[in-house]
């Protein structure tokens, strides 16, 4: 079996610095269907996770249980640390997934994304058009649908709509999308801590 990596849109233009970034949060929603080769839809999920993003360029999103409390997380501190960590909500701890390095790929401009295939309004952002590949261990990509990054915010990833090929003949389609993006204000600083104090912090501000 020939395993597959979804690579979308990979931005490869580094900033010098990861400063100024504009501060926001939001609501990610998951919609996963999947398709008979009849084309009946013969599963329908949605799950939601919460989105972070701080001025200093950390990331947060967490995983959140059927009563919207969050249960994990996946923290990306450039802004600090310069390591991205898995943080266990229920067990009120962290551990440390990877070093990062010191800069992160970034767009510098709508000049440096070439592959755009258009614009279009998401949420109310501008948000430039780029083709997702699926590509496997021997570097054959396939086009597999679109996804949009919103300069406005950082180049962030808004939306992806794909639709893979399964070995039985169905198709799996999933579509990733920010909601209710309210941009400016800066996310509560424990959100990105990694001491227990501060996660079980965190855990408490979205009850």
């Amino acid at each position: 079996m020939r395993v597959k990596f979804v690579v979308g849109f990979v931005l490869l233009m580094t900033i010098e610095a990861f400063c100024q970034q504009t501060p926001f949060s939001a609501t990610e929603t998951h919609t996963l269907q999947v398709i008979s080769p009849d084309g009946r839809i013969t599963e329908h999920k949605v799950t939601q996770r919460r989105y972070f993003h701080s001025s200093s360029g950390a990331t947060l999103t967490q995983d959140l249980s059927p009563d919207k409390v969050p249960i994990r997380a996946q923290l990306t501190d450039y802004g600090g640390t310069k390591k991205a960590y898995l943080i266990d909500y229920v067990n009120e701890r962290a551990q440390v997934e990877r070093e990062l390095g010191d800069r992160m790929v970034l767009p510098r401009s709508r000049s440096d994304v070439k592959n755009a295939l258009g614009s279009e309004i998401v949420h109310g952002f501008e948000c430039l058009i780029l083709p997702s590949y699926l590509t496997d261990e021997r570097g054959r990509r396939e086009l597999i649908g679109t996804g949009c990054i919103a300069p406005e915010l950082n180049f962030l990833r808004i939306k992806e709509d794909i639709t893979m090929k399964l070995k039985d003949g169905r198709s799996e389609r999933i579509v990733t999308e920010l909601e209710d993006i309210r941009v400016g204000n800066e996310p509560d600083p424990s959100l990105f801590a990694v001491d227990s104090a501060s996660i079980r912090r965190a855990k408490n501000l979205m009850k």
